[in-house]
């Protein structure tokens, strides 16, 4: 291969631009953005500020600075002739000294050193793939409080304290990888300001360092705090490491702690800036502090997100779903809705005609993923980025840097992919499509004033207040999780009306939900209603997990033990039980009302614990058909086009908490809820899903279609002028049809 067709290393690609004194840091970016396309000489011979600015590079002078520091390297658009042939050309003919083939044999020729030459080519190319070399990290903790507390093992202090420390260095934000590391190196006295004190309370009872004592779990579940009270009732919010204390069924919760952790560093943690929000929520705070401080906070959470491993085994099962999703023909005329019919995992993906509509349709909604391109602008390396962050959650390495199993498994996907589609997808350059990978993507965050964030809490305050003068709730805290509880005196569990479990969506907390809120505790006075308080997508700055959203098995685990704390669900003893006798376990279980964002939960909850859901209602349901794109694209990536818009883009789409949990905390596997994870799908006593025609996020059609071919037809309400969140703005058709349909049971 010539020398201006050679490929440049990374590494030098990157000393090339640090060389022409563009900082390391927008050297990297830069790199991230071109490397994959301008990587030889003469690509970085033509490469201009249009092609930099097409292929995302925006700033201006940064663009200067790279291309000031390529035509410093000697990387001109000009003949293809280096400067040694310049030079040798304009010395003339009579200046070349003529030699013989002995000559040029037997002189010796002096070696010019090249860029790469101090590179050793038996070491790898790229760092090790660390986490192939130990595996799936996942433990699989019990967290059902009534089995641990049968537990015990006898051990010694070493694997223990190990553990203990791993579990309190997750609880101060470290990923699993970082905690089993620090649990590792850490000394017993450099633990002893995060929890050793407490380590010291259940550790073996030994006289020696090796010897092994037993361990209960009953031990390490009762040395839990519960929170203080205050005089109203209400319990003060607790700190850093919160979480691992229980507050208790009825105990009620306050809005905020005044009391801030003195430092003497001035160095602060995301958590102490959190508290000193609270701290400060009056409206005497300076502007420019309050600025500072969400600054910080955007900042927090611009990088890449949190690093944690995935169940590749589940990825490749889920894209597999998405890939058979819609081979079967339509099915929207038979009648009877009892028939047997396959779902999406009993189809085979075949070649498909490029004249397939099911071709033609699938290629239609993966276009938003790729942000409505055309398809023909689509190219192969923008569907091996876009499968990468499936995959694997990351940006796409060059295609060299790739390991040999990752690659492997790329080029499967595609190869499935292309298949499905009914097209080969072009092998030509990318001319600049940019796919969604909305956990890595840059964060979309519009800055607002602090006030804004004061009146959010203050009306929420307000309302909580006049629930609990009007209607007697309760307010509480379960293992970190918030709650609003309602349970009528006379209700009984075993003959009475089966409770609701409400889960709200994204906005401004409980205040947007108000009507739905005091018509349920007005007109279900028999029954006992629960709503998970959701801070993160509240805008509730200034909660201690406004930037920490519990985990799909965190916000199971915290809500199935909470319905058991209140006996609305059989424990695992009743279960297994009734298991051993062959006989049906107690009359328990839930009703589930979720709108929007809280479809995510109610998906969570039905592939955990599907018996315990009776009824599902879900209303304008995100999770349905997530895995098509339109969600993400109309809500994160799509320009505004109407006044309302633009409302819903800044006041929701573009706030700090929301911004957080959808670009960053975002697991499309665990949010995508399919038709056979609906128990009781054609059953229209049992689950209905609301749809809204005009719905500007999610596409109505599209999911009423995906059920419809599978059979559902009467347990859709489809509202063609329907918006989003309409059902519940006032006392229309569709508000009817919910209420009407949560008195049945």
């Amino acid at each position: 291969m010539d020398a201006v067709n050679k490929k440049l290393t990374l590494h030098a690609f990157l000393k090339i631009l640090t060389a022409g004194d563009v900082p390391v840091s927008k050297a990297m970016a830069v790199a991230s953005k071109i490397y994959k396309e301008f990587y030889t000489p003469s690509a970085l011979a033509q490469l201009d500020d249009a092609k930099l600015n097409v292929f995302g590079v925006d700033d201006k002078e940064l663009r200067k600075s790279v291309l000031a520091a390529i035509r410093k390297a000697g990387y001109t658009a000009k003949a293809g002739a280096s400067k040694t042939e310049h030079r040798l050309a304009a010395a003339g003919p009579s200046s070349l000294k003529r030699t013989t083939a002995v000559h040029e044999a037997t002189t010796p020729r002096k070696k010019k050193r090249k860029l790469d030459d101090d590179l050793n080519d038996q070491l790898p190319l790229t760092p090790p793939d660390e986490a192939s070399t130990y595996g799936n990290l996942d433990f699989e903790e019990i967290l059902d409080e009534e089995v641990l507390r049968t537990k015990r093992t006898t051990v010694n202090r070493a694997p223990l304290m190990t553990a203990w420390a791993m579990t309190v260095a997750e609880r101060l934000g470290f990923e699993r990888e970082e905690a089993l590391s620090i649990a590792d190196s850490y000394a017993p006295q450099e633990l002893n300001e995060k929890g050793y004190s407490i380590y010291a309370d259940f550790r073996p009872d030994v006289d020696g360092w090796g010897k092994r004592g037993e361990v209960r779990c009953a031990t390490i579940l009762s040395l839990r705090k519960n929170k203080p009270e205050w005089a109203d009732g209400t319990a003060a919010e607790d700190h850093a490491l919160c979480s691992l204390g229980k507050h208790r069924g009825s105990a009620l919760k306050s809005q905020g702690d005044s009391a801030l952790p003195s430092k003497e560093s001035n160095t602060l943690t995301l958590e102490e800036y959190e508290a000193t929000w609270v701290g400060q929520a009056e409206p005497g705070l300076p502007s420019p502090l309050a600025s500072v401080l969400h600054y910080h906070l955007v900042k927090s959470i611009s990088g890449p997100p949190p690093s944690s491993l995935r169940n590749l085994s589940e990825l490749r099962s889920g894209f597999a779903r998405v890939l058979k999703c819609g081979l079967a023909s339509h099915i929207e005329e038979i009648a009877d809705e009892d028939d047997a019919r396959p779902g999406s995992p009993a189809e085979a993906i075949v070649q498909l005609r490029a004249d397939d509509p099911r071709a033609v349709e699938f290629r239609e909604w993966m276009r938003a993923w790729f942000r409505r391109a055309t398809w023909s602008s689509i190219k192969k390396q923008d569907v091996y980025s876009y499968l990468h962050w499936v995959f694997y959650n990351k940006a796409m390495p060059p295609m060299e840097m790739l390991s040999k199993r990752r690659r492997a498994l790329l080029d499967e996907a595609i190869f499935f992919f292309e298949k499905r589609a009914g097209k080969t997808v072009s092998n030509d350059p990318s001319i600049g499509v940019q796919p969604i990978r909305l956990t890595i993507d840059e964060v979309n965050v519009n800055w607002r004033p602090f006030t804004w964030y004061v009146m959010v809490l203050t009306s929420n305050w307000v309302l909580k207040n006049w629930l609990v003068r009007s209607y007697g709730v309760q307010f509480g805290c379960y293992n970190g999780l918030d709650y609003l509880v309602r349970i009528p005196q006379s209700w009984d569990p075993d003959h009475g009306r089966r409770p609701i479990v409400f889960l709200h969506g994204l906005g401004l907390g409980l205040m947007q939900y108000k009507l739905i809120l005091s018509d349920l505790l007005k007109n279900h006075l028999d029954r006992p209603l629960l709503v998970p308080l959701q801070p993160h997508v509240g805008q509730n700055i200034f909660h201690p997990r406004f930037l920490r959203p519990m985990s799909r098995h965190e916000m199971t685990a915290c809500l199935v033990g909470l319905l058991r704390e209140f006996g609305w669900a059989p424990s695992s003893k009743e279960l297994d039980n009734a298991f051993l006798s062959d006989q049906e376990p107690d009359r328990k279980g839930v009703v589930i009302l979720s709108h929007s964002y809280g479809s995510f939960v109610h998906a969570w909850f039905l592939k955990a614990y599907p018996h315990l859901a009776v009824r599902s209602c879900l209303v304008d349901p995100v999770a349905i058909c997530c895995w098509e794109g339109d969600m993400c694209y109309n809500f994160i990536y799509k320009r505004c086009s109407t006044g309302m818009d633009l409302l819903m883009r800044y006041f929701v789409g573009s706030e700090l908490g929301v911004a957080n949990t959808l670009q960053r905390h975002f697991d499309w596997t665990s949010n995508s809820l399919w038709f056979e994870d609906l128990p009781n799908a054609h059953d229209p006593d049992k689950t209905l899903v609301m749809l809204g025609g005009k719905d500007v996020i999610l596409n109505a059609e599209r999911i009423r279609r995906y059920l419809a071919s599978h059979g559902v037809r009467k347990g859709i309400y489809f509202d063609p002028e329907g918006r989003h969140g309409q059902p519940f703005v006032g006392h229309g058709h569709g508000y009817d049809t919910i209420t009407k349909w949560l008195q049945l049971a």
